[in-house]
């Protein structure tokens, strides 16, 4: 009797967000959990992430470092 095995399947191509996040995950404190969100530029209340989804930035003013760091474009 002969057993035949086949090659792993190759695993999917990786996001560029979780490229990010498991580069984040590996050199960032471990202190909070992140979202799994990567954002890439901003315009007034609007964000955008690497993957090209835009969103609504409702948390800017809820203190001023994240005022400012909304403040990307």
């Amino acid at each position: 009797m002969t057993t035949m095995t086949t090659a792993p399947a190759p695993s999917p191509p990786t996001s560029r967000t979780d490229r990010y996040l498991e580069e984040a995950e590996r050199y960032s404190a471990h202190n909070y959990h992140p979202l799994r969100v990567v954002l890439q530029r901003g315009e007034g209340s609007w964000v955008w992430d690497v993957e090209g989804n835009r969103y609504r930035d409702f948390r800017r003013f809820e203190n001023p470092r994240v005022r400012l760091l909304g403040e990307m474009a």
